[in-house]
């Protein structure tokens, strides 16, 4: 049941934050889509090596290039620039901050799920990042804080969510 509720409050939360950048117009660096894409390759690398294959035997595999990878991955890459912008512009228009304290909390919280001292973890990510995400983090509380829900539009999603899960058990069973 939490983690229902868990998956719900971040459909929520993404479902405003996606009207919010909807409402936006924004002209996106090319430099900032190929950094992001690098980090999404890289991530799919990760997760690949982590099952022991490489993103070499994956494109084989799939008979993909990496120039279509790119391509097939760039409009996720656009749309998670924009809305680094969007959330970042947010944070500077309702001058949102990170303190040092909260950003040592989080650190020492980050630091413990790794199980790793503090400078170790300070030394290894970009801190100044870190409070970025932090910032971007407080933008979606603030946006879910003060969303005006249309309940017509709540109850429709919760009607949905339940049918969409039925189909996937009925998918999963159908494949057993």
């Amino acid at each position: 049941m939490a983690q229902k509720q868990a998956q719900a409050a971040q459909q929520f939360a993404d479902a405003l934050v996606q009207q919010v950048i909807d409402g936006m117009t924004v002209t996106i660096p090319d430099a900032m889509v190929e950094n992001q894409l690098d980090g999404l390759i890289a991530q799919l690398r990760g997760q690949l090596e982590g099952q022991g294959a490489t993103l070499e035997q994956y494109l084989e595999y799939s008979g993909t290039t990496m120039e279509q990878l790119r391509d097939e991955y760039e409009p996720q890459a656009k749309k998670e620039v924009t809305l680094r912008l969007a959330l970042e512009k947010i944070a500077d228009t309702e001058d949102i901050q990170v303190s040092d304290e909260e950003l040592d909390e989080a650190l020492t919280e980050f630091a413990g799920q790794l199980q790793a001292p503090v400078e170790f973890v300070k030394s290894r990510i970009p801190v100044e990042d870190y409070r970025t995400d932090l910032r971007v983090q407080k933008v979606v509380e603030l946006i879910k804080n003060n969303a005006v829900v249309d309940n017509d539009i709540a109850e429709e999603a919760a009607e949905e969510a339940p049918a969409e899960e039925t189909k996937a058990e009925e998918a999963a069973a159908d494949a057993e």
